[in-house]
């Protein structure tokens, strides 16, 4: 009776061993079918995040085509001097075949900054003389500007340089900038 009481018990003990961990499996596996779904709700999230990263940088690479990276330009000039010499660098860049555009982005200089400052230059070259009268009547503490206007001025005030000045734009000698208003 022993030996059968024995074998009932270590029965028992055997199948309750083998319920729990019959539980403990389906315990586990309804946790992993809880954190397979959580898995999958992260992956959701992380595929929505990298869509809308894609589709910012799209639209970064769009604006950047647009604007022709255009944001890194040259060293402001500070005197006539430095204005004569970054307009001969576009000149020699429009010398070679390239389009004004194309021209002021090989120098990294604006359209309206050359526009601005070309009678200097202008005057520099077609009438040696009279720039430098101008050059010392202008002081440092003058702007560029007015250096430019009072350029400008003795350009338009004088007829044959006025027409010196037109034939050298046609013949590629000077750029052929006409100051918009």
């Amino acid at each position: 009776m022993t030996e059968d009481s024995n074998k009932k018990k270590s029965s028992a003990k055997a199948s309750s061993v083998s319920f729990k961990a019959a539980s403990s499996s389906s315990s586990s596996s309804s946790s992993s079918s809880s954190s397979s779904s959580e898995d999958e709700r992260k992956k959701v999230k992380k595929h929505k995040k990298d869509k809308k990263k894609k589709k910012l940088n799209r639209k970064k690479g769009k604006k950047e085509k647009m604007r022709g990276n255009e944001t890194t330009f040259g060293q402001r000039a500070v005197n006539a001097q430095q204005v004569l010499k970054r307009y001969q660098k576009v000149l020699h860049e429009y010398r070679r075949g390239k389009n004004l555009r194309s021209a002021y982005k090989a120098v990294s200089v604006d359209r309206n900054t050359v526009v601005a400052s070309a009678p200097i230059a202008e005057l520099a070259i077609v009438s040696p003389a009279k720039y430098d009268k101008l050059l010392q009547g202008h002081s440092r503490q003058q702007k560029l500007q007015t250096f430019a206007m009072k350029c400008s001025d003795a350009i338009s005030n004088d007829t044959p340089l006025l027409s010196e000045v037109d034939n050298l734009k046609k013949k590629r000698k000077l750029l052929p900038i006409i100051k918009r208003k």
